[in-house]
């Protein structure tokens, strides 16, 4: 693959927006959410020559999640409505399915839970309790404490994700293996949780990066810093090798990688925005 270089400007003053970044197998997807009464969303896949996408899709309050939900390789958008405890979710063709799942106060979660290619949806209640909607089924797992953080990764490398929470009070991860669970000491006060594959091995990986100092800590690496003080982390497979690739939003909106690939991302900031990286 050869140097990627792409730059998305967008000038926004008052509205509310959400930019997520996930990876694809082949290519990186880039979404980023206007959350005002419109719901619009702007997606591009790089390496792609058909350009961005205006998707109207949402509207204001609605939570933006991304996922491949028909399992075709792409990412589609979607949305987490608190006041009607639903998702909803947009196919590739506009369609667009309703699925009833949450109660107050719990936080949406995307993975494939059942290993067959879809990404499904699912809530975790911040009290240890998780449900997924899966092809047959609710399922619901018990897994984790009040306090916690859900993560979501492929811990035992089988295609399908599991559940796992990062543990403030005690710096470090528990994820499930097999009937019992694993705890991964990683982490400091005030760093953020990530999850991706560092290595290409068949399964995921954690780890954390702390905004203050720009340090990353990856589950079997050493630390290293990367990006500018608070900047925050951005995570896909840009290069299509494998391996889960670290970035950064620096402070002036430029997004960069560490990567061998020369890739980058300029937006400019605009007031209230907000990054997420999956």
């Amino acid at each position: 693959m050869g140097a990627i270089d792409l730059k998305i400007k967008v000038v926004l003053i008052t509205t509310l927006m959400v930019l997520l970044f996930t990876n694809l197998a082949c290519a990186s997807f880039i979404a980023i959410y206007d959350n005002s009464q419109v719901g619009t969303w702007v997606v591009e896949t790089v390496g792609s020559s058909a350009g961005a996408e205006v998707i109207g899709f949402g509207w204001s309050g609605a939570e933006p999640i991304v996922g491949d939900w028909d399992g075709d390789g792409s990412k589609e958008v979607g949305v987490y409505n608190r006041a009607g405890n639903n998702f909803l979710i947009r196919y590739p063709d506009s369609s667009y399915e309703v699925i009833g799942l949450g109660w107050s106060g719990v936080t949406p979660v995307v993975g494939d839970f059942d290993g067959d290619g879809n990404e499904d949806v699912g809530v975790y209640d911040n009290k240890g309790t998780w449900a997924f909607d899966i092809t047959t089924c609710v399922r619901i797992v018990g897994f984790g404490w009040s306090g916690v953080e859900p993560v979501v990764g492929d811990w035992n490398g089988d295609g399908a994700d599991e559940v796992g929470i990062y543990n403030r009070p005690g710096n470090n991860f528990l994820v499930p293996q097999g009937n019992n669970f694993r705890v991964i000491g990683l982490g400091w006060p005030g760093v953020i949780p990530i999850v991706g594959n560092w290595d290409s091995n068949p399964n995921d990986e954690v780890g954390v990066y702390d905004p203050q100092t720009s340090a990353f800590a990856l589950e079997g690496q050493n630390p290293f810093v990367f990006g500018k003080p608070g900047s925050q982390p951005i995570i896909g497979d840009v290069d299509s090798d494998g391996i889960t690739e670290i970035g950064v939003c620096n402070p002036d909106g430029t997004i960069v990688y560490n990567s061998a690939e020369q890739y980058s991302i300029e937006v400019q900031k605009w007031r209230g925005s907000t990054l997420i990286g999956a």
